[in-house]
C-alpha cells in the first residue's frame, strides 16, 4: 500500500497546503454497484489489498462520480485486479466509537488484460 495521509509541505517554515491522496492496487471483492444520483452515475466497490509482509487483508470501498463510474460499471468486475488513485474520507459510525473509511476515486485503472470477446477498454 502507497498512502499520504494529509502530508504537510513546508515552505520558508510556514505551512503551504495540504494534500490527502491515497493511491493503492487491489483486487475487486463483488460486483460494482453503480446508482444514478442526480443525472450522474455514483458507483462503489469494495477492494481487497494484501500486505506482503503480514498476513492481513485490508478492505476499502471505493466510490467513483461521472466518468469513472462508468469505467468502473463497463470494465471492472469481481476478482479483476484494478489500481486506485483518491482521497480518503473519515465518517464518523456508532455514536463516534468507530471510523467508516471511504476512498473516493478521482482515477481507476484495471490491471486485469482484456478477455477475448469484451468490450475494448478506452486506454
Amino acid at each position: 500500500i502507497v498512502g499520504l495521509f494529509n502530508h504537510f509541505f513546508v515552505y520558508n517554515n510556514k505551512l503551504k497546503s495540504s494534500m490527502n491522496n491515497f493511491t493503492f492496487i487491489g483486487n475487486v471483492g463483488s460486483d460494482p454497484e453503480v446508482r444514478q444520483i442526480s443525472g450522474s452515475d455514483k458507483s462503489f466497490v469494495r477492494l481487497r489489498v494484501a500486505q506482503s509482509y503480514k498476513d492481513k487483508t485490508n478492505w476499502f470501498t471505493v466510490t467513483a462520480f461521472g466518468k469513472q463510474a462508468e469505467f468502473i460499471d463497463k470494465y471492472v468486475k469481481k476478482g479483476n485486479k484494478v489500481a486506485v488513485q483518491g482521497r480518503i474520507e473519515l465518517d464518523p459510525v456508532d455514536g463516534g466509537k468507530g471510523v467508516y473509511v471511504d476512498v473516493v476515486a478521482s482515477q481507476v485503472e484495471s490491471l486485469t488484460p482484456r478477455q477475448e470477446g469484451k468490450k475494448e477498454m478506452p486506454f
